[in-house]
C-alpha cells in the first residue's frame, strides 16, 4: 500500500487533493502497468522459494545484426537452483491459452541464445496471471505457474 501510495499519489498530490478528475484516470491508466510490476516482484520471490533458488537475477542485452528497435532482449529471471540447474522465466500479467504461452516460451527460448554462459540444459518456464490448460504446458516438458500456485 506504501509502495502505491508513493508511486501513484504522493507524486502527484497536489491534483490528488484537489480531486481532479484527470487524477483518477491516470491512476486507472497507470493501474495494470503497477500491478504487473508488483506480479514480477513477487514471481521472482515465489520462485526463489519454490526452486530453492541460489542466484537469481534478470537479464537484458543487445542481439547482434538486429534492426533498430529490434536491437535488444528482455529475460525476466534466470536463477541456478542448488544442482546447479538454470531455470529461465517469462512473467506476463496476463490470461494466457496454452497457445499464447507456447508463443510466449518460443520467443523466451530465443532470446536465451543471447545470453552468455548458459549452459545447454536450461529449464524454461513461464508464470502468469492465468495459465489454461497449465498442465498441458507441464506435458511439454516447461515449469508453468499461476496465481493460483503462489
Amino acid at each position: 500500500m506504501l509502495q502505491f501510495w508513493f508511486s501513484q499519489v504522493n507524486k502527484n498530490f497536489s491534483d490528488y487533493a484537489s480531486r481532479r478528475p484527470d487524477f483518477i484516470r491516470k491512476v486507472e491508466e497507470n493501474l495494470n502497468a503497477y500491478y504487473g510490476r508488483a506480479f514480477e516482484r513477487a514471481a521472482t520471490e515465489f520462485l526463489i522459494s519454490k526452486l530453492n533458488i541460489t542466484d537469481a537475477h534478470h537479464q537484458w542485452g543487445n542481439i547482434p545484426m538486429k534492426g533498430k528497435g529490434k536491437q535488444t532482449y528482455e529475460i525476466d529471471f534466470i536463477g541456478t537452483g542448488p544442482q546447479k540447474e538454470v531455470f529461465v522465466f517469462e512473467f506476463k500479467w496476463q490470461d494466457l491459452t496454452y497457445s499464447d504461452a507456447r508463443s510466449v516460451l518460443e520467443q523466451l527460448k530465443s532470446k536465451a541464445q543471447y545470453v552468455q554462459k548458459l549452459p545447454p540444459n536450461v529449464r524454461f518456464g513461464i508464470l502468469a496471471k492465468k495459465l489454461k490448460e497449465k498442465e498441458r504446458i507441464r506435458e511439454a516438458q516447461y515449469s508453468a505457474y499461476d496465481l493460483d500456485d503462489m
